[in-house]
């Protein structure tokens, strides 16, 4: 449970510093979207897909996905997959890992009976956090 904690802490301290060490005209990474839609179905909006390293299929390392500030998955650290359902609105989704810049995709609206597949490509943060 310690090393738990101590792991999402440190991912929390990382995705903070990854955010605010961006760069204007620094490219942080990047994202593909599939949308798909059956207006028949009641369910409420499922979100899934990968976080690889940027440039490769690995799996980035402690893959996470959030909306706005909430976790809304912990991805498989294996295979990179993670997935969630969510209520039909607005949303922009943040994908990190640890020692990677975070990537949010851009607004979206999201309806009942859609699925959305969201993979990320995280670019490795090479910035020196100790001298």
């Amino acid at each position: 449970m310690k090393a738990y904690l101590l792991v999402t802490l440190v991912t929390l301290a990382i995705a903070i510093v990854s955010c605010s060490s961006k760069r204007p005209g620094v490219n942080t990474g990047s994202y593909s979207i599939n949308k798909t839609q059956d207006s028949s179905s009641p369910l409420d909006p499922l979100v899934y897909g990968y976080l690889y390293e940027y440039g490769t299929k690995l799996p980035s390392i402690v893959p996470r996905v959030y909306v706005g500030m909430e976790l809304k998955s912990k991805a498989d650290p294996a295979s990179g997959r993670y997935s969630f359902s969510i209520k039909p609105g607005k949303y922009r989704f943040l994908g990190t890992g640890m020692g990677y810049y975070s990537t949010r995709t851009k607004r979206m609206t999201l309806r009942q009976g859609d699925s959305i597949n969201i993979d990320f490509y995280l670019k490795i943060n090479e910035t020196q956090l100790v001298d």
